[in-house]
């Protein structure tokens, strides 16, 4: 019998597009020798997706299984008003349902989380190696918040009785190993914390101070933060794992005159089309935006030097 690996997505219509976008190279990367499971945590999903997508997953040649919960939303209710966001718009139930994954799936043993904008190009049957780990969760750190006291976040580490040092995971993507986890005490950790907490981000810094020092490193090909302005938007590496950080996402921008992973994702969606949806229309072309910002920031670093050093 084909061992099995749990693949979970929290998923709503803003996302749609991007899901498509992860899921299909995951897919593509993925082990015929492993049978994928993708969980769906529905938060707003309308029929023309889930028909798209159980055609898309019927005939694929990994035979990927296809179970969909809708998500508890009364779960988070009680803390999600307390809580408060640097930009409150961005953020939707959705992001908040990955944090409850391990209690709203009793069952799972072991599984992967990963966010819906994220171009995959590795084999993540691989991640099966750390069914037998130590750790009950493996994540990436992040690029931009280093340590739970970093003054973006502000976490009151005396409050919640953490290490101000320790390090910081993005919650993008993570590997969960919950054999022996006492779920219970985790759900009851994260609504008072919940009920206490000021934060920028909620959902992965909810986690961070409930996992504080009870998490392992993982590769950060795993989960490479890239934003417009990083040259791997334009010029990706193979191997490794590209998740959209921020508000500027590939569909922010037009595939015309574009290159790297912008066109990569049109394509996707191109040969993948989504009933009910369509194909942004756009005029932003990202290449030529990304040669703007990068004259733009070498000439405030030049300038910066020159104050700082002067002849």
């Amino acid at each position: 019998m084909k061992k099995t690996l749990d693949l979970f997505f929290c998923v709503d219509r803003g996302f749609s597009m991007g899901f498509f976008s992860t899921l299909v190279p995951l897919l593509e990367n993925f082990s015929s020798e492993v049978t994928p499971v993708i969980n769906i945590v529905d938060s707003g999903l309308d029929e023309h997706f889930l028909k798209s997508l159980k055609s898309f997953l019927k005939d694929h040649p990994k035979k990927p299984i296809l179970k969909i919960r809708k998500f508890p939303t009364e779960l988070v209710e009680p803390f999600r008003k307390q809580t408060y966001y640097m930009n409150r718009d961005l953020f939707r139930v959705s992001t908040l349902s990955k944090i409850a994954l391990p209690y709203i799936f009793p069952d799972c043993e072991f599984g992967v989380y990963l966010d819906c904008d994220i171009y995959v190009q590795k084999d993540f049957a691989q991640l099966l190696q750390y069914q037998n780990g130590k750790s009950h969760f493996y994540a990436v750190q992040d690029r931009y918040i280093k340590s739970i006291s970093h003054p973006v976040e502000n976490i009151d580490s005396e409050l919640f009785g953490t290490d101000p040092d320790a390090p910081y995971f993005n919650g993008g993507f993570f590997v969960m190993n919950l054999k022996g986890f006492d779920r219970n005490a985790y759900w009851d950790t994260i609504n008072r914390v919940g009920s206490k907490a000021v934060l920028s981000w909620e959902d992965q810094s909810l986690m961070n101070i409930t996992l504080c020092n009870k998490w392992e490193p993982i590769c950060e090909s795993w989960n490479r933060m890239v934003w417009p302005e990083h040259a791997e938007y334009s010029f990706p590496k193979k191997d490794i794992n590209y998740h959209f950080f921020g508000g500027q996402k590939p569909w922010s921008f037009s595939p015309a005159l574009s290159i790297g992973l912008v066109p990569k994702f049109y394509k996707i969606l191109k040969e993948n089309p989504i009933e009910g949806f369509d194909i942004p229309t756009i005029n932003r072309p990202h290449s030529l935006w990304w040669i703007k910002n990068f004259f733009v920031s070498t000439f405030t670093k030049l300038t910066k030097r020159g104050k700082q050093n002067p002849s």
